[in-house]
C-alpha cells in the first residue's frame, strides 16, 4: 500500500534530505515544498500544532531565538504563530501532510506507526535537527 506524503522542508538541509530519502526508502511517495516559499497562515500552522505544546513547533535554531532577541515564552500562541508565518525559520521542520493527519518535526518511529510503515533504522547522526539555519 503505497502512502503519499508532502514534506514542507528547506532544501538545504541535510537533514531533511535524509528525512525524505528514509521516507522513500520506506515506499512512500513524497512531494517536496520549501517552508520558506509557503505562504503561511494561522489556521495553516495550527493544523500541524494541534495538540502539541506551542514551544515545541519552534525551532531552537532560529537566529531570533538563538541571539536572544526574540523570548518566544513572552508571545501568545496567536501571537507566536502570526510571527511564525511572517518569519518561518521560526518553524521546527520538516512539516508532513499525509491525508488528513499533520506532524511537526520528524519523529521517525512515530511515522512509522502512523504510517504503517516497515520501521528502517536510520543511519548517520540525529536525522531529527538541523544544525544550521538560513
Amino acid at each position: 500500500m503505497s502512502r503519499s506524503v508532502v514534506f514542507y522542508g528547506k532544501p538545504t538541509c541535510i537533514n531533511n534530505r535524509k528525512q525524505v530519502r528514509l521516507l522513500v526508502q520506506a515506499g512512500v511517495d513524497v512531494a517536496q515544498r520549501d517552508i520558506f516559499e509557503e505562504q503561511w497562515s494561522v489556521a495553516m500552522l495550527s493544523r500541524f500544532f494541534n495538540g502539541v505544546p506551542l514551544l515545541d513547533c519552534v525551532n531552537p535554531s532560529a537566529p531570533l531565538l538563538k541571539s536572544k532577541e526574540l523570548d518566544v515564552e513572552t508571545l501568545s500562541r496567536f501571537a507566536l504563530l502570526q510571527m511564525m508565518c511572517l518569519n518561518p525559520v521560526l518553524i521546527r521542520r520538516p512539516l508532513i501532510v499525509y491525508e488528513d493527519s499533520h506532524w511537526v518535526g520528524f519523529n521517525w518511529e512515530q511515522l512509522c506507526t502512523d504510517l504503517e510503515l516497515n520501521f528502517i533504522e536510520p543511519t548517520g547522526n540525529n536525522i531529527e535537527t538541523c544544525a544550521k539555519e538560513r
